[in-house]
């Protein structure tokens, strides 16, 4: 049948007439926008393919800023975005706008679950995001990378890995909605235990030693100590996820001893960003004393277990205990004046008289150096270090003490001891219950960034004030670190000076 040209001219000025009037009615708002709300983007690049009859469970848990991390999202990913209302994130938004410049982390757990409910893969990733661009705009569009962990057959300990990443060239979904959880197997993560400073001590803030430094008595020469901490670039905390099978019955029943070597200990890398932000102090450390710098933080931690859920046929809900338990540690902001100048400072004294930042505190710190090895200091190349001695008038910058953990050139990675501050917080209430806790919780030690682009934006080191000359020991973890899908021994900030 032909069709004159009449209609055929009338037919597309009718077409030209809907899309303008579809166009200016998004102008003038009569249509709706996108959405407000997170829209985060997780690929599974890693896996070849999602099994057959498999799909993915994803949980989205929010650092807040005045307790435990909430739970904000809790579904199956259907294709590769999934969207979280915007309803359910500005409570909390708003109120890290309230403590300043902060960008806290969103923990990301994913579960690849086969047809029969059946746990294929998992894995645990942070992002960042800024909670006064989310208030402004109403919607964030992120990306995350996972690394999953395979499940391995039965009577196998090794297991693979596999990645799960963003891809930006990925293939447009439709976002995915929040299930309904009643209608197939899902895996949760539940807290069980929260430990802030503000739980035990009333305070908010705890002083957090960034360095410790032990001079000999026999040594002959006065050390001194410095950190310069400014985080107009940012300084980012890590958080550092224990896992084990069965941790408290195991530590209860034969000690944290037994437990603690079979724990499996991955770093989180992008948990609190923190800015706009200055500080610094020093310390003169004599012959048979010990000093440490400190700066006021906020770390935290929570003991969660792992269960499986599944629907029954008359439509109610059977959980149980899967037996994986893991502890999370995390450093949620840093104490400051109104001026945003940091909460510093540095205490000295003979070990013996010395004044901790918690009561028990070298208690923890003892337990913590039984699960590192001590190291000479000799740095290959280095005009001061590179004979093994700290001559007078040499230095020692920190930031040569970590290649092993920088994630670039640009970044200097510290390592401190955020879990023996929160076990020493422990040991003091002395709550019965959670006697096993502290001993574990003491020797997860989270690290800090320093981001230094263009320019140096921390300054730390040991400088040889005296007349002799000396050798500087520190001390690297007995335990492994997965970072990046490798895995490493990490300095801890305790040094050691002897005489040479």
């Amino acid at each position: 049948m032909m069709v004159s040209r009449k209609v055929l001219t009338l037919a597309l000025a009718a077409a030209v007439i809907v899309v303008t009037s579809v166009a200016s009615a998004f102008a003038l708002g009569i249509l709706p926008p996108k959405a407000p709300g997170i829209y985060l983007t997780i690929t599974p690049a890693g896996l070849k393919k999602m099994p057959r009859g498999a799909y993915a469970v994803v949980q989205v848990s929010m650092m807040t800023p005045d307790g435990p991390m909430k739970v904000v999202y809790r579904g199956r990913l259907r294709g590769t975005t999934l969207f979280i209302p915007y309803d359910k994130v500005a409570g909390i938004a708003s109120r890290w706008v309230k403590e300043g410049h902060v960008m806290p982390g969103m923990m990301i757990d994913y579960w690849v679950v086969s047809e029969d409910g059946e746990l294929i893969a998992s894995g645990t990733t942070m992002v960042n995001y800024d909670p006064a661009e989310l208030m402004r705009s109403k919607t964030l569009s992120m990306h995350a990378t996972v690394t999953v962990t395979k499940e391995p057959p039965p009577g196998q300990e090794e297991s693979t890995t596999a990645t799960v990443k963003t891809s930006s060239t990925a293939k447009k979904t439709k976002p995915a909605q929040p299930e309904d959880l009643r209608s197939f197997t899902w895996y949760e993560w539940r807290r069980v235990l929260y430990v802030a400073p503000e739980n035990y001590t009333g305070s908010r803030y705890v002083k957090l030693p960034i360095l410790i430094l032990y001079n000999s008595m026999y040594s002959q020469t006065t050390l001194r100590g410095e950190m310069y901490v400014s985080t107009y670039r940012g300084i980012r905390f890590s958080a550092v996820v224990a896992m084990g099978s069965d941790i408290e019955s195991n530590a209860k029943r034969y000690g944290a001893s037994n437990v603690i070597p079979k724990l499996t200990i991955e770093i989180l890398s992008n948990a609190t960003v923190i800015f706009s932000k200055v500080g610094s102090s020093y310390m003169n450390v004599s012959p048979g004393k010990v000093g440490y710098i400190w700066v006021e933080a906020r770390p935290v931690a929570e003991y969660q277990k792992e269960w499986r859920c599944t629907a029954g046929a008359l439509g109610y809900t059977v959980c149980r205990l899967t037996g994986k338990e893991r502890v999370v540690e995390y450093v949620e902001d840093l104490g400051a004046y109104p001026s945003g100048r940091l909460r510093m400072g540095a205490v000295v004294n003979y070990p013996q008289q010395i004044s901790w930042p918690v009561k028990k505190f070298s208690e923890e710190l003892e337990n913590l150096l039984n699960y590192v090895d001590f190291n000479k200091v000799v740095i290959p190349g280095d005009p001061y270090l590179s004979d093994g001695r700290l001559d007078p008038g040499e230095s020692l910058l920190l930031g040569l003490l970590f290649p092993a953990i920088q994630y670039s050139v640009e970044d200097e990675e510290m390592v401190i001891p955020v879990g023996a501050t929160l076990a020493a917080i422990l040991d003091v209430v002395g709550v019965p219950e959670l006697c096993w806790l502290a001993p574990i919780l003491s020797v997860i030690t989270v690290t800090l960034t320093y981001e230094s682009i263009n320019a140096v934006y921390c300054q730390g080191g040991v400088i040889n004030v005296g007349a002799e000359p000396v050798v500087i020991y520190d001390s690297m973890t007995k335990l492994k670190y997965g970072v990046d899908l490798a895995s490493t021994y990490l300095p801890v900030l305790y040094l050691e000076a002897l005489p040479s």
